[in-house]
Protein backbone atom coordinates (compact mmCIF):
# COMPACT_ATOMS: atom_id res chain seq x y z
CA UNK A 1 0.00 0.00 0.00
CA UNK A 2 1.81 3.20 -1.38
CA UNK A 3 1.25 6.82 0.24
CA UNK A 4 0.59 9.07 -1.63
CA UNK A 5 -0.19 12.50 -0.07
CA UNK A 6 2.31 13.99 2.55
CA UNK A 7 1.35 17.64 4.39
CA UNK A 8 4.31 18.62 6.57
CA UNK A 9 2.68 20.71 9.25
CA UNK A 10 5.95 21.66 10.87
CA UNK A 11 6.84 23.38 7.07
CA UNK A 12 4.37 25.74 6.10
CA UNK A 13 1.96 22.93 4.77
CA UNK A 14 4.67 21.79 2.36
CA UNK A 15 2.86 19.35 0.15
CA UNK A 16 4.61 16.44 -1.21
CA UNK A 17 3.14 13.43 -3.69
CA UNK A 18 4.65 10.28 -5.06
CA UNK A 19 5.54 7.32 -2.15
CA UNK A 20 9.64 7.67 -3.06
CA UNK A 21 9.41 11.44 -3.39
CA UNK A 22 7.35 11.38 0.40
CA UNK A 23 10.13 9.20 1.73
CA UNK A 24 13.26 11.16 0.42
CA UNK A 25 11.46 14.57 1.62
CA UNK A 26 11.36 13.37 4.77
CA UNK A 27 14.98 12.03 5.50
CA UNK A 28 16.32 15.32 3.77
CA UNK A 29 14.23 17.37 6.18
CA UNK A 30 14.24 14.87 9.31
CA UNK A 31 17.00 12.62 9.15
CA UNK A 32 19.80 15.26 10.53
CA UNK A 33 22.13 12.12 11.39
CA UNK A 34 21.28 10.14 8.55
CA UNK A 35 20.39 7.01 10.15
CA UNK A 36 18.02 5.90 7.41
CA UNK A 37 19.17 8.40 4.33
CA UNK A 38 22.46 9.08 2.58
CA UNK A 39 25.26 11.40 4.26
CA UNK A 40 26.80 12.41 1.24
CA UNK A 41 25.35 12.89 -2.57
CA UNK A 42 26.89 9.43 -3.80
CA UNK A 43 24.64 7.56 -0.98
CA UNK A 44 21.78 10.02 -1.81
CA UNK A 45 21.81 9.12 -4.98
CA UNK A 46 22.52 5.11 -4.49
CA UNK A 47 19.36 4.71 -2.31
CA UNK A 48 17.25 7.22 -4.40
CA UNK A 49 17.36 4.33 -7.59
CA UNK A 50 15.78 1.67 -5.23
CA UNK A 51 12.95 3.49 -3.83
CA UNK A 52 12.16 5.00 -7.03
CA UNK A 53 11.81 1.61 -8.93
CA UNK A 54 10.21 -0.09 -5.71
CA UNK A 55 7.10 2.10 -6.27
CA UNK A 56 5.56 -0.34 -9.20
CA UNK A 57 5.17 -3.61 -8.27
CA UNK A 58 2.24 -2.75 -6.00
CA UNK A 59 0.55 -3.31 -9.76
CA UNK A 60 1.35 -7.16 -9.07
CA UNK A 61 -1.40 -7.28 -6.15
CA UNK A 62 -3.90 -5.72 -8.85
CA UNK A 63 -6.59 -8.43 -8.29
CA UNK A 64 -6.40 -8.14 -4.13
CA UNK A 65 -6.32 -4.62 -4.66
CA UNK A 66 -9.09 -3.70 -6.43
CA UNK A 67 -11.22 -7.37 -6.20
CA UNK A 68 -11.24 -7.24 -9.76
CA UNK A 69 -8.66 -9.39 -12.16
CA UNK A 70 -5.90 -7.24 -14.43
CA UNK A 71 -4.99 -6.92 -17.44
CA UNK A 72 -3.24 -10.28 -17.80
CA UNK A 73 -0.75 -9.09 -20.15
CA UNK A 74 0.03 -6.12 -17.43
CA UNK A 75 -0.06 -8.52 -14.92
CA UNK A 76 2.64 -11.16 -16.34
CA UNK A 77 4.86 -8.41 -17.29
CA UNK A 78 5.09 -7.13 -13.55
CA UNK A 79 5.71 -10.87 -12.21
CA UNK A 80 8.50 -11.35 -14.50
CA UNK A 81 10.13 -7.61 -13.42
CA UNK A 82 9.50 -8.81 -9.63
CA UNK A 83 11.32 -12.13 -10.63
CA UNK A 84 13.95 -9.74 -12.37
CA UNK A 85 14.19 -7.65 -9.42
CA UNK A 86 14.08 -10.61 -6.73
CA UNK A 87 17.37 -11.61 -8.30
CA UNK A 88 19.03 -8.43 -8.93
CA UNK A 89 18.50 -7.92 -5.03
CA UNK A 90 19.96 -11.76 -4.41
CA UNK A 91 23.33 -10.24 -6.38
CA UNK A 92 23.64 -6.75 -4.73
CA UNK A 93 23.15 -8.33 -0.82
CA UNK A 94 25.37 -11.13 -1.22
CA UNK A 95 27.63 -8.26 -1.99
CA UNK A 96 27.04 -6.34 0.70
CA UNK A 97 27.34 -9.39 2.71
CA UNK A 98 30.74 -10.24 1.44
CA UNK A 99 31.35 -6.33 1.98
CA UNK A 100 30.03 -4.98 5.17
CA UNK A 101 29.28 -8.99 6.82
CA UNK A 102 25.92 -10.03 7.09
CA UNK A 103 24.15 -8.83 9.71
CA UNK A 104 25.41 -5.46 7.54
CA UNK A 105 24.24 -6.63 4.40
CA UNK A 106 21.22 -4.22 3.44
CA UNK A 107 19.88 -3.43 -0.01
CA UNK A 108 22.76 -0.06 -0.49
CA UNK A 109 24.61 0.84 2.19
CA UNK A 110 25.86 -0.50 5.83
CA UNK A 111 22.69 0.15 7.93
CA UNK A 112 18.84 -0.08 7.07
CA UNK A 113 18.00 3.18 4.35
CA UNK A 114 14.73 4.33 3.25
CA UNK A 115 15.49 1.92 0.23
CA UNK A 116 15.32 -0.99 2.88
CA UNK A 117 12.01 0.26 3.58
CA UNK A 118 10.18 1.20 0.95
CA UNK A 119 9.23 -1.65 -0.72
CA UNK A 120 7.66 -2.73 2.53
CA UNK A 121 4.17 -2.17 1.34
CA UNK A 122 3.99 -4.92 -1.35
CA UNK A 123 6.78 -7.36 0.22
CA UNK A 124 5.18 -7.90 3.24
CA UNK A 125 2.08 -8.70 1.26
CA UNK A 126 3.65 -11.60 -0.61
CA UNK A 127 2.92 -14.17 1.84
CA UNK A 128 -0.78 -12.98 2.34
CA UNK A 129 -1.96 -13.05 -1.49
CA UNK A 130 -4.58 -14.86 -3.46
CA UNK A 131 -2.28 -15.81 -6.30
CA UNK A 132 1.20 -15.21 -4.88
CA UNK A 133 3.54 -14.68 -8.13
CA UNK A 134 5.86 -17.70 -9.02
CA UNK A 135 8.94 -16.58 -7.59
CA UNK A 136 11.82 -19.62 -7.20
CA UNK A 137 12.34 -18.86 -3.49
CA UNK A 138 15.03 -21.68 -3.99
CA UNK A 139 16.71 -18.93 -6.31
CA UNK A 140 16.08 -15.95 -4.12
CA UNK A 141 16.74 -17.27 -0.50
CA UNK A 142 19.31 -14.02 -0.10
CA UNK A 143 16.15 -12.06 -0.61
CA UNK A 144 13.62 -14.03 1.29
CA UNK A 145 16.16 -13.68 4.26
CA UNK A 146 16.31 -10.05 3.72
CA UNK A 147 12.82 -10.00 3.81
CA UNK A 148 12.64 -11.12 7.21
CA UNK A 149 15.08 -9.39 8.76
CA UNK A 150 13.58 -6.12 7.20
CA UNK A 151 9.79 -7.46 8.62
CA UNK A 152 11.75 -7.95 12.21
CA UNK A 153 12.79 -4.31 12.38
CA UNK A 154 12.29 -2.32 15.26
CA UNK A 155 8.49 -0.93 14.89
CA UNK A 156 7.67 -3.18 11.36
CA UNK A 157 5.10 -4.52 13.46
CA UNK A 158 3.51 -1.06 13.80
CA UNK A 159 3.98 -0.64 10.63
CA UNK A 160 2.43 -3.54 9.30
CA UNK A 161 -0.69 -3.58 11.67
CA UNK A 162 -1.48 0.34 9.81
CA UNK A 163 -0.85 -0.69 6.84
CA UNK A 164 -3.29 -3.87 6.92
CA UNK A 165 -5.77 -1.20 8.59
CA UNK A 166 -5.23 0.85 5.26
Amino acid sequence: MAVHLRFDHKRNNFTVWESGAILEYLADAYDTEHKFSGATPEEKASISHPVQGNLYFSKVYWDDTYDENGPPNYIKRFKMELDRVFKVDETQLKAQAAKYSEDKAWLVLDRPTIADFSPMGWLARLPALKEPPEIDTNQCRVPMKYVEKLCSQEGMGKVQAKMQQS
